[in-house]
């Protein structure tokens, strides 16, 4: 049993489809029953093949609700009971035995887009199922590095610097990215603003624009500016673009008024979003940004107020990140966080119910289970647990609450086992333990005080 605080909930039920696939079903449903929000609830997921665990790289679910699963293999469709492989030689019957899948996008048509290490892009087609080899077909066997989807459009770079744009199911030149009269050759990431504005990346510290109505190239400089390592994008809808580097930390570039503004955007505790090295981004429906790093967890950053959480390995929790290196992020249609880390387990992290809260039972977040509850005169919550003892919670009039520990276990004795709180009328709270008697706690005197039980014969 978990604790979960429940505010003026008005949760309206409705059905948008039929047939649900029972993983997303499963996670869902644990979020509102088991987890909630918090830093520690994922749901763990290690995907099997002949019953062999595979590692995960990237996820993306399509238009029937299945996940798409990129391994070393190819890609693993999981349906919500069954893993099916597609192997890399079905989508790319040229790839070179040390290349594998890279990235995955989908369009609007519902169709998506893979991308190999080595260049090669396939597009799965919705309607048909089938594998086209877009390199051959539209891009006259040009090689693409980058890839990348706005709602109408597809966004391509190529191994010669090349940008080209799927629209209405034609592929364009738009331009080349050209940098002291060279073509780059080293593009690494693209992001595209309301798409008037392109931004690309490259792995030795540049970013470069180029206004797709004037057809005018800019570079935009910092601080990262030609240092070495590469530099991630992505953009939020108050028209700014957020900036990951290797050495740096995390940047956020307000394009309305040319200026850097993530000192005065990020408010209370910064962790280390100003030092991490930063390996991938995901804005997610509600806006929020989501940035993953290589050895200090996953960030989710609320772009309107600059709140920062971070989502971290925790040993003793079984329910925290399976590490803190991560590799992809992306969303179902429930609306919960997939992450795919550096050793291949899936973290699922299940959208819950704003006016839903979690208490793991301890004050050191430690999940533990949970035999009794009681809410005194006084408005305190007073939480029994199985073998760790009691944690009393005050809360304040503005919300705050304060946490005391009692009957904890320890190095030298074992907690109590709490199984029953109530209150008499002069507002003494009791408890009905297993083992360790009957015990009282007097709120006028602080103090707890254990109580004899007789029998008949004394």
């Amino acid at each position: 049993m978990y604790i979960y605080i429940v505010k003026d909930l008005n949760i309206p039920f409705k059905v948008k489809r039929i047939k649900l696939y029972i993983f997303i079903y499963l996670v869902t449903c644990t979020a509102s029953m088991l987890y909630a929000q918090n830093s520690t609830n994922f749901k763990h997921l290690s995907p099997t093949l002949d019953n062999n665990f595979v590692d995960i790289s990237e996820t993306l679910q399509d238009a029937l609700g299945a996940i798409w699963m990129v391994n070393s293999s190819g890609i693993l469709h999981y349906d919500g009971y069954d893993y099916t492989l597609v192997k890399n030689k079905t989508i790319f019957p040229e790839i070179a035995p040390n290349d594998r899948i890279k990235n995955l996008v989908k369009d609007e048509d519902k169709n998506i887009w893979i991308l190999s290490s080595f260049g090669l892009l396939s597009k799965h087609d919705f309607k048909e199922g089938s594998y086209e080899n877009m390199n051959e077909n539209l891009l006259e066997n040009k090689l693409i590095t980058v890839i990348n989807s706005t709602p109408n459009s597809v966004w391509l770079a190529s191994k010669t610097g090349t940008i080209f744009r799927y629209k209405n199911k034609t592929i364009d030149s738009i331009t080349t990215i050209a940098h002291r009269g060279f073509a780059l050759e080293n593009i690494f990431d693209i992001e595209v603003i309301d798409d008037k504005i392109l931004y690309v990346s490259t792995d030795d510290g540049k970013i470069f624009s180029y206004n797709l109505e004037n057809n005018r190239l800019s570079e935009l400089v910092g601080s990262f500016s030609n240092f070495p390592g590469a530099l991630i994008l992505t953009s939020d809808h108050l028209n700014r673009l957020w900036i990951g580097t290797e050495t740096f930390g995390l940047f956020v570039y307000n394009l309305s008024t040319d200026q850097f503004v993530q000192e005065t955007l990020f408010k209370g505790d910064k962790f280390n979003v100003d030092k991490e090295l930063f390996l991938t981004f995901f804005k997610d429906s509600d806006g929020n940004i989501w940035a993953g790093t290589d050895g200090g967890g996953l960030y989710k950053i609320n772009p309107i107020n600059g709140n920062i959480e971070v989502f971290i390995k925790q040993d003793a929790n079984e329910f925290s990140l399976s590490s803190n290196t991560i590799l992809n992020i992306s969303e179902d249609s429930a609306r919960n966080i997939w992450v795919s880390t550096n050793y291949g387990k899936l973290n699922v992290l299940p959208h819950t119910n704003e006016n839903i809260n979690y208490h793991s039972g301890l004050a050191n977040n430690k999940p533990v289970r949970v035999l009794s509850i009681f809410k005194s005169s006084l408005n305190t919550l007073w939480v029994g647990t199985d073998g760790f003892g009691l944690t009393k919670i005050d809360v304040d009039e503005d919300g705050s609450t304060k946490e005391s520990h009692f009957f904890k276990k320890n190095d030298l004795t074992k907690g109590f086992y709490i199984q029953s709180i109530t209150e008499d009328s002069n507002g003494n709270i009791w408890l009905g333990t297993y083992k360790n008697g009957l015990w009282y706690y007097s709120p006028k005197n602080n103090s707890f005080k254990k109580l004899k039980i007789l029998n008949s014969k004394n």
